[in-house]
């Protein structure tokens, strides 16, 4: 009895060693992908528009911050879109290539991209697009703390649109301007501007706006009853009273 155990034993171990190492002999016996589609790595395929192609490599430069690589790209592209004669599409690239300037350091450059745009807006007469453009160099400005400069730069944007009904780009321009007169202190001009960006974004039912810039107003009006500022207008004393529905 004891042989026949140990028997058993030893036949029990040798079938667990088999059951042990026969994962291990399927994994070996399988093929091994040694390439690999690299294409299938990446989702976001290049277009097989040329123009669309360039203006994905650039938006690649822009990322990495190869602000050359990019510039050439979008150059390329306006040049496939001149021969088109695509020239909304030339005016949009061209804020992309002053964003790119801005971005890089560039403010001689971007300014310059910007008006080139401008020119190819007032071509195609948008004029939306031309007092982005024009923004876009005063925000620009700002941002370099070149407040009077960009502060002109404003103004001639909101000179465009003095004909234009109401629109989202007027409304954030006075915004802007009057961020950049409140950094100047010049609280009457910034309470007037933030008033007219309030009262567009009611108009238009932004109500994410619209609450924004009441809550900057009442800030600044208690701000300058703290200081003992009388110049704050009798308009903003008296809130707009027709704000937009919550739920536009």
């Amino acid at each position: 009895m004891p042989r026949f155990l140990n028997k058993k034993r030893i036949a029990l171990f040798f079938g667990f060693l088999i059951l042990l190492g026969l994962p291990f002999t399927i994994i070996r016996d399988l093929p091994v992908e040694i390439e690999t589609d690299t294409r299938e790595l990446n989702p976001y395929k290049e277009p097989e528009d040329p123009a669309a192609a360039y203006l994905h490599k650039a938006s690649d430069n822009y990322f990495y911050r190869e602000f050359d690589a990019a510039a050439d790209n979008y150059m390329k592209a306006i040049a496939i879109f001149e021969d088109r004669q695509d020239w909304p599409r030339v005016a949009t690239t061209y804020e992309s290539l002053g964003d790119l300037y801005v971005w890089a350091n560039r403010s001689g450059d971007a300014e310059k991209s910007y008006l080139t745009a401008v020119k190819f807006h007032t071509q195609n007469n948008d004029v939306l697009g031309q007092a982005t453009a024009l923004k876009d160099i005063a925000d620009m400005y700002s941002k370099l703390e070149n407040l009077e400069e960009s502060e002109s730069w404003y103004l001639k944007s909101l000179a465009v649109l003095k004909e234009e009904k109401i629109n989202r780009v007027f409304g954030n321009v006075h915004e802007n301007l009057g961020q950049l007169y409140w950094k100047m202190e010049r609280t009457t001009e910034a309470m007037e501007s933030f008033m007219h960006a309030r009262d567009t974004y009611g108009a238009l039912n932004y109500r994410m706006g619209y609450d924004h810039m009441e809550n900057v107003l009442k800030r600044l009006q208690r701000g300058g009853e703290s200081t003992h500022n009388h110049n704050v207008p009798d308009s903003v004393k008296n809130p707009y009273h027709n704000p937009p529905p919550a739920h536009p």
